[in-house]
C-alpha cells in the first residue's frame, strides 16, 4: 500500500513537471510569436506612412497638373477671343475698305471733266531727273532705257499719249496738271510724234518736247514712279514727312512706318479728299489726323478732288503725292509723332 502510494506519487510529480514544461514551452513560443506579431504591425505601420507619403506626393502633383490645364484653358480662352477680335476687325476693315471703295466708284461715276484744247511748239528740252535713291528707281531708269520699236502718234491728246507711253512700258507716270495748267498746257493738248529705235526715254521726251512749246517740261523719278510736271515745279522741294521720336513708345513711329512702306494700286478720278483719307485709314489702320483748318487756309477742303491711277506703290509716296496734287504749289505734307499722322500744311506742322 505504501508502495504504491509512492508509485502514484512519483507519477504525479512526474506528470505536474511535464506538465509545467509544456506550458514553459507553449508561453515561450506564445511570447516569440507575440514578437514578431509586434515586429510585422511596425514594418506595416511603416509602410502605411510611406504609402500616405506616396498618396500625398500624388496629390500634390494631380494638384499642380489640374493647375497647369486651368492655365492653359485660360490661355486658350484668352487667344480665342483675340483671334476672334483680330478675326473681327480685319473683317470690319474689309467692310470699310469695300465701302469706301463703292464711294470712290459712285463718286467717280458722277465726275465730268471739261478739257480746254491748246497747242504748243517745239523746244530744246531739259531734263531734270530724281537722284536713284531706291531699288524701284533704278529700275524705273532700267526700264526707261529700254530699246522702243516705234512711237507713231499722230495728232492725239496729251492725256492719251502718256497713257499708251505707260501702258506700254507698264510704268507708273503721274503728271501734276495744275503745274501744267498754269503754263497753259491742258491734258487735251494735241501731239504728232514719230519716231524709231529710240529708248523709252526718248520717246517720252520726245512727246514732252512736242507739247511743252516755248515752256521746258521734265520728268523726275521718285519712288518708282515717274512724275512729269515743268522743271520750275520738278525743282522745288516738296513734301518732306516731318517723324518726331517719341522715347515713351519708341515702336509706335516704327509701326507707322512699317504701314506706309506697304504698297498699293490706287485708282482716284475726282474723288474727295476726304474719302481718299478714309480710304487710307481703313488699308493702313492708322491714325490720321487732318488739320481741315490750317488746308481750308491754303484752298484746300473735304471735297477737294484727287485723281491718281498707279500700280504697286508705297503708301507713303501715294500720300506724298496726293498732298502736293491738291495744295498746287502750296506745300502740305505730313507728320509722325506718337503713331500719329498728321495732315496740314508744312508751315503748321514746322510750328509743332
Amino acid at each position: 500500500m505504501v508502495r504504491t502510494w509512492a508509485i502514484l506519487t512519483t507519477i504525479g510529480i512526474i506528470l505536474a513537471c511535464t506538465a509545467t514544461t509544456a506550458f514553459g514551452q507553449r508561453r515561450a513560443g506564445g511570447l516569440l510569436l507575440l514578437r514578431q506579431l509586434e515586429i510585422e504591425n511596425l514594418q506595416l505601420k511603416d509602410e502605411i506612412i510611406t504609402l500616405k507619403d506616396e498618396n500625398a506626393a500624388l496629390q500634390d502633383d494631380a494638384t499642380a497638373q489640374a493647375v497647369e490645364i486651368r492655365d492653359l484653358q485660360q490661355r486658350n480662352t484668352a487667344l480665342a477671343a483675340r483671334v476672334k477680335l483680330l478675326t473681327d476687325e480685319r473683317q470690319r476693315r474689309e467692310a470699310l475698305v469695300r465701302s469706301l471703295q463703292q464711294q470712290i466708284a459712285n463718286s467717280q461715276s458722277r465726275s465730268t471733266s471739261s478739257p480746254v484744247a491748246n497747242s504748243g511748239t517745239s523746244r530744246e528740252r531739259t531734263v531734270v531727273d530724281a537722284e536713284q535713291n531706291s531699288d524701284a528707281d533704278q529700275a524705273v531708269h532700267q526700264q526707261l532705257q529700254w530699246q522702243a520699236d516705234e512711237l507713231e502718234l499722230d495728232d492725239i491728246d496729251l492725256d492719251t499719249a502718256i497713257r499708251y507711253l505707260a501702258g506700254q512700258a507698264r510704268l507708273n507716270f503721274h503728271v501734276r496738271w495744275y503745274a501744267l495748267a498754269a503754263v497753259g498746257i491742258r491734258p487735251s493738248a494735241r501731239i504728232t510724234v514719230h519716231l524709231s529705235g529710240v529708248t523709252l526715254a526718248e520717246e517720252l521726251g520726245a512727246i514732252l518736247e512736242n507739247v511743252g512749246g516755248d515752256e521746258a517740261l521734265s520728268f523726275a523719278v521718285d519712288s518708282g514712279v515717274i512724275t512729269i510736271s515743268t522743271i520750275d515745279d520738278l525743282r522745288n522741294v516738296r513734301c518732306v514727312p516731318i517723324c518726331i521720336d517719341d522715347v515713351t513708345d519708341p515702336q509706335a513711329n516704327s509701326a507707322v512706318s512699317e504701314a506706309l512702306s506697304r504698297t498699293e494700286s490706287p485708282e482716284f478720278a475726282d474723288v474727295p479728299l476726304v474719302l481718299v483719307i478714309k480710304y487710307l485709314r481703313a488699308l493702313t489702320g492708322l491714325t490720321i489726323n487732318v488739320r481741315w483748318h490750317a488746308l481750308s487756309e491754303v484752298g484746300v477742303d473735304k471735297n477737294t478732288p484727287v485723281n491718281m491711277s498707279l500700280t504697286d506703290v508705297p503708301i507713303d509716296k501715294v500720300l506724298r503725292i496726293v498732298l502736293e496734287d491738291i495744295g498746287e504749289g502750296d506745300p502740305l505734307c505730313y507728320m509722325v509723332d506718337g503713331g500719329v499722322l498728321t495732315i496740314s500744311t508744312s508751315e503748321d506742322l514746322q510750328e509743332d
